[in-house]
């Protein structure tokens, strides 16, 4: 087989496998960047060897002037790819390194929302004027700090309630560390929006069916299309950073804020406590304007 044919194997058998539609998507992008590269430089993607997936990386940096989080997604996709392929019998063995081909990342702080941010947001034509499931989507990001994947392939029987807290049920095929958790619903209005939702959801779905009725992609369109008429840089992975540096910013443990947002590795995690000047600035602000220290607005309701 050519070898955009068995990309299109590897992204079908990445569909059964039950990953996130939004996971799928980058990896056919990502892929069709190595398809491209290898027709142009007339390269045997099952000879390939570790010069020319050098040569492919620097192309990624200097051709494509990709950031380093994209790169590396990019060559771990590669790998994905060829892990793929060793499986099948195709090749013998993984010929792409990623230790030796990553790109250093800079540590940046997590990118949150402010509240002068979140204010342009929630006050927006845009965002009053979008559909209310999408709207209610937004929230539930925003108290959860749920990815757009997780969010996106909720079903009605995902959301819970126990001793008067709602949760999510965060599935093990639609995370990425493939495990599941619940999480907790951070604001109690958009608690109760998530039960009422459900329960009128209900009458007319299935429980099988997607609670926001809608994927990822198209999820992500409704972000883009009020980033577009409000100028602000609103973007999913935002919420999640808004999310942990709030929960930082309150005390809360790390190995609590990373079993909320799901993340493999408590150094993912760490980056949110140096996030904790703002907080700092919050309370400056609040006794300079001569407000009361503990009215602080810090809860995720809007």
């Amino acid at each position: 087989m050519t070898l955009r044919e068995w990309i299109q194997e590897f992204l079908t058998d990445l569909k059964a496998s039950g990953r996130p539609e939004n996971t799928q998507k980058n990896y056919a992008l990502f892929m069709n960047y190595f398809a491209e590269w290898c027709e142009k430089n007339s390269v045997d993607f099952l000879a390939a060897n570790g010069k020319q997936f050098r040569r492919y990386r620097n192309h990624l940096v200097t051709d494509r002037e990709l950031s380093p989080n994209t790169v590396n997604m990019c060559l771990y996709t590669l790998k994905t790819f060829y892990d793929f392929l060793v499986d099948d019998g195709e090749i013998a063995g993984n010929p792409v390194v990623t230790k030796r081909l990553t790109v250093t990342v800079e540590n940046r702080l997590p990118d949150f929302l402010t509240e002068d941010e979140l204010d342009t947001i929630f006050n927006s034509e845009s965002y009053k004027n979008l559909p209310e499931n999408v709207k209610l989507a937004m929230k539930t990001m925003l108290a959860s700090g749920l990815r757009i994947g997780e969010v996106s392939n909720l079903v009605p029987q995902d959301v819970i309630t126990q001793d008067g807290v709602v949760f999510l049920h965060v599935r093990a095929g639609h995370s990425k560390r493939k495990k599941e958790r619940y999480v907790p619903v951070l604001d109690k209005e958009v608690a109760k929006e998530l039960i009422n939702f459900k329960g009128e959801f209900g009458k007319t779905s299935r429980n099988k069916d997607k609670l926001f009725g809608m994927g990822a992609s198209r999820l992500a369109d409704y972000f883009w299309k009020v980033k577009q008429e409000t100028d602000v840089d609103f973007r999913s992975y935002r919420f999640r950073h808004t999310v942990g540096t709030r929960l930082a910013n309150k005390g809360v443990r790390l190995d609590v804020i990373q079993e909320i947002l799901g993340h493999a590795n408590i150094s993912t995690t760490r980056r949110y406590s140096a996030t904790l000047p703002e907080a700092f600035f919050q309370i400056a602000k609040a006794v300079n304007q001569g407000g009361d220290l503990f009215g602080l607005r810090l809860s995720f309701a809007r």
